[in-house]
């Protein structure tokens, strides 16, 4: 499968669910670092059993077959007995996120071309 295909697959699978997107945006904001599910909950305000389900899969409601690590967003990480959750370095939606949020938007040169002589 084709990197744009898989990239594809993943905005559609974000642009479904707010759990998995909050999710996403939580672990890129402390990327390298990893989290837990509870940490993650308290940070997004959302239910830990929705975080779960957004991670790995559960039911019906969250498929597994769009959970965040069978699409490799994101990577399991075990440290003695707890476990861990971070962005997959490897994964296209980082690299192109990377980018992506490093492109200063630009509107924001607009604003300084107009600010400029004041």
């Amino acid at each position: 499968m084709s990197e744009e295909v898989q990239f594809e697959e993943v905005l559609r699978s974000l642009r479904r669910s707010r759990v998995r997107t909050e999710i996403v945006m939580y672990l890129y904001k402390i990327y390298p670092n990893a989290s837990y599910p509870a940490e993650i909950s308290r940070n997004t305000g959302i239910d830990p059993t929705n975080i779960l389900g957004g991670l790995r899969g559960m039911g019906n409601r969250f498929d597994a077959g769009n959970s965040l690590l069978k699409q490799g967003i994101v990577e399991k990480v075990e440290r003695e007995k707890a476990t861990y959750y971070r962005l997959s370095e490897p994964s296209p939606f980082h690299r192109i996120m990377s980018g992506y949020l490093q492109t200063p938007p630009i509107y924001a040169s607009a604003y300084e071309d107009t600010h400029a002589s004041a």
